[in-house]
């Protein structure tokens, strides 16, 4: 995640620097919903944009009534919150990387493709704006042929969308694993007989880490 997100803990106060970008100024549980739908590496990448959404205003706290999410929160799902779609988009823009962008547009097209292929794409048989029901008053379903011959082109374009995702996937990794490794140190570095009298204040830290390496490869 780019910033911290704890449960129970105002987001604000665990990343202040969120307070310079006008448009991230929300209520706590506003931003942390922006940050689980928006962020690359939220808990929730994986899922569609509309469960995702769904998933992280549950984190949240917004409420159920019965069984569909409340009024406000359904809002926040359809992206009728202006504030926070402003938000979002701003989130996003941050962490745009052509690649990722690429990917994740991927990745929604295969669960969409998924979510349609497992759905019941049977009709109840109509006449006259009339269910029809068989001799033993069952409704009749049926399949349009148009629906079944888009559920055969979807699933076979699936495979070539996997692999590509997988392509991507490794090209990304490899990308991560080839960025340069940057030495840090610390005081923790440089050995005690540097920090002796006159030591610390006669010469910058970074002089006396390389002091400390040049003494012991010596």
């Amino acid at each position: 995640m780019l910033y911290k997100l704890i449960d129970g803990q105002d987001i604000y106060e665990l990343n202040p620097e969120l307070l310079a970008i006008p448009e991230f100024k929300l209520t706590d549980r506003q931003m942390k919903f922006v940050c689980l739908v928006s962020d690359r590496r939220s808990p929730l990448k994986s899922l569609p944009e509309k469960s995702r959404r769904e998933k992280a205003a549950l984190i949240c706290g917004w409420k159920m009534e019965g069984n569909r999410l409340d009024k406000n929160a359904r809002n926040l799902c359809d992206g009728k919150v202006e504030s926070v779609e402003r938000a979002i988009e701003k989130y996003r823009e941050y962490q745009f990387d052509e690649n990722q962008e690429t990917l994740d547009t991927l990745v929604s097209q295969i669960n969409e493709i998924k979510d349609f292929l497992k759905s019941d794409k049977s009709e109840h048989l109509l006449s006259n704006g009339k269910i029809v029901l068989d001799k033993n008053g069952d409704e009749i379903k049926v399949i349009d042929p148009k629906t079944l011959k888009l559920a055969s082109d979807l699933g076979e374009k699936l495979p070539g969308l996997v692999e590509a995702k997988q392509k991507l996937e490794t090209l990304l990794q490899i990308s991560v694993e080839q960025k340069p490794e940057i030495t840090t140190f610390s005081s923790a570095d440089i050995p005690g007989e540097y920090f002796e009298e006159g030591g610390q204040d006669s010469l910058p830290s970074i002089e006396l880490y390389h002091q400390s390496k040049q003494k012991q490869s010596e």
